[in-house]
């Protein structure tokens, strides 16, 4: 039906007009409101309640600044100023370095985010605990898990935000409420989140209950997971150690009380395409191409690639890769190993020569693929003549290195010798692709759940 607003306008102010002059009764409903009363009328509207807060929970993988803000100052990987590039006035050199300000933005943008998961999650879990089961027709069961896996989210938000900040305000209402709640201690808060846990485990279902369509649900499995990365790090959180619970919790785990899950034979069967059947995940958010992907974004695994790095990969879709993430080196500009312990993970993986993720990555056809990281010179997928380049015009020669190599040809030492992170350029570090980037005409591609 098509219809003319210049039409409908001077025909309804008509109505009001000759309306006015006989009506009386004034009452009205109110359309512009929604609250839990007119919202949850049916089974379908305690499925998007209840699903709300997991779509914020996918996004918080990487969203205020959660990912570099614990990535960077841990030593594996890092995002030095490349010629003038991510710099962004020092923020990421000060995550590196353990010298952060109120200032940096993410400080106080994973609080945020994370504190959001938990309104979200606590404002579904009031809906849903009041809910007339009947009217909406779920069952009793339905709900009961609907209750359980919320809670479960919640302690995930919870513990998260715990080892962020340690002290943090319990919130278990929103509804009605003006003011957030003190902060509680860091006792107060690990009992909170062990008691959250051992109260959802009875209710949730078992992974193999779910089959394939369960990836992305909180089972047994993955709350007992949460309740030993509690356990593990329980003396750092309140002084008390509880490293024989968090022993017990995993034997369990492995032993199948919570669900069948074994490790796989082949190294990146967590991480394809396909993973919603692996035996080794836990937990996961599923993802599609054409839907959420959160873990395929800007501020993760999409810029841990050189710049214009998709044509390795034969994906263009999302337009151009970047270099915001790398490897930390393993090895001065004279390709000399760093005498330190920590940090050098290519190293660490080069000590195990038959390790089949040392081999450069590339795509096999047919939704497959081999190696794990970037490393040397980057052909392109549609044509291996052709090598990416930076966006200043030189030829990527990927190391395990940070420097000033620019055109360099590989096992050629150069003059400066300077190495830090405020003196880099695209050459320097090496890169990794857990997740698959399968070509674009690949029917699987940026398919992977996150795991």
């Amino acid at each position: 039906m098509k219809f003319s607003l210049r039409y409908i306008i001077p025909l309804s102010i008509s109505t009001l007009i000759l309306g006015s002059a006989s009506c009386t009764k004034l009452d009205e409903t109110l359309y512009d409101k929604i609250t839990s009363d007119n919202f949850l009328q049916k089974r379908e509207d305690v499925i998007r309640d209840f699903l709300r807060p997991f779509e914020h929970a996918f996004w918080s993988i990487q969203g205020g600044g959660l990912f570099y803000a614990q990535e960077l100052p841990a030593d594996q990987l890092m995002t030095p100023n490349r010629d003038g590039d991510w710099f962004d006035g020092g923020k990421y050199q000060r995550a590196h370095y353990h010298t952060w300000t109120v200032q940096d933005d993410y400080t106080s943008d994973m609080w945020k985010a994370l504190f959001q998961g938990i309104s979200l999650a606590t404002n579904s879990l009031e809906d849903i605990e009041k809910v007339d089961i009947q009217k909406v027709q779920i069952t009793e069961a339905e709900k009961a898990d609907f209750v359980a896996e919320l809670k479960t989210l919640r302690a995930w938000f919870n513990l998260r935000a715990f080892d962020l900040y340690r002290n943090i305000p319990l919130v278990t209402k929103v509804k009605g409420e003006t003011a957030t709640p003190p902060q509680a201690t860091p006792a107060e808060t690990f009992a909170f989140i062990e008691k959250e846990l051992k109260d959802a485990i009875p209710g949730l279902p078992l992974r193999q209950d779910l089959g394939t369509t369960g990836i992305g649900r909180w089972t047994k499995g993955g709350a007992a997971a949460l309740l030993a990365r509690l356990y593990l790090n329980a003396e750092v959180y309140t002084g008390q150690s509880k490293y024989a619970e968090c022993a017990a919790v995993c034997q369990d785990i492995i032993d199948g009380k919570y669900g069948n899950y074994q490790l796989e034979t082949i190294w990146s069967k967590p991480f394809d395409y396909d993973n919603a059947n692996s035996s080794e995940v836990i937990y996961g958010f599923p993802a599609t191409l054409a839907r959420t992907h959160w873990h395929y974004s800007s501020d993760m695994y999409w810029w841990m690639a050189p710049h214009q790095a998709q044509n390795f990969f034969g994906f263009t879709d999302f337009g151009n890769m970047n270099t915001r993430y790398a490897l930390q080196p393993g090895r001065d500009v004279d390709s000399v190993e760093y005498n330190f312990a920590l940090g050098k993970p290519f190293i660490k993986f080069q000590r195990y020569p038959d390790d089949l993720r040392l081999k450069k990555y590339k795509n096999l056809g047919n939704s497959k693929r081999e190696g794990m990281f970037l490393f040397g010179y980057l052909p392109y997928y549609s044509d291996p003549t052709k090598l990416v380049k930076s966006n200043r015009g030189y030829t990527i020669f990927a190391r395990d290195q940070v420097g000033w190599f620019k055109d360099t040809p590989p096992g050629t030492k150069i003059a400066d010798k300077e190495s830090n992170m405020n003196h880099a350029d695209d050459n320097s570090g090496l890169w990794v692709a857990k997740y698959p980037i399968y070509p674009s005409k690949d029917p699987n591609t940026i398919s992977s759940a996150f795991a």
